[in-house]
């Protein structure tokens, strides 16, 4: 509708999407089933099958759930301009998030 950046929200696993996707960790040996919710400084929170959330270092994370993780914020950043490019304003929560991803560096999936 507005890019490509709500096709990649809503990827399986992503914040927009009802489906999810395997996170494996660094090593290859763990893995847990859920949904992206929330992209934090050094941490992922994943909202798993069984209503619990887990919160994710991403140093622990695989380089493909790095990459995924990337775009999904990429893609959530181009959103909110979207709207404020659009005349709207963010929800006071996504006002706030823009400020913090603003003061983040961008982590790219090199670990």
């Amino acid at each position: 509708l507005f890019g490509t950046f709500g096709a990649v929200l809503r990827e399986a696993g992503g914040v927009q999407s009802v489906r999810n996707r395997t996170w494996v960790d660094d090593t290859g040996r763990y893995s847990t089933v859920g949904r992206l919710i929330a992209v934090e400084v050094n941490a992922v929170r994943l909202a798993k099958l069984d209503g619990g959330v887990a919160t994710v270092p991403l140093a622990r994370l695989c380089q493909a759930d790095l990459e995924f993780v990337s775009r999904q914020s990429l893609a959530q950043h181009e959103a909110r301009e979207a709207v404020i490019v659009r005349g709207g304003k963010p929800a006071t929560k996504d006002r706030q998030q823009a400020q913090a991803d603003a003061e983040l560096p961008l982590r790219t999936a090199q670990l």
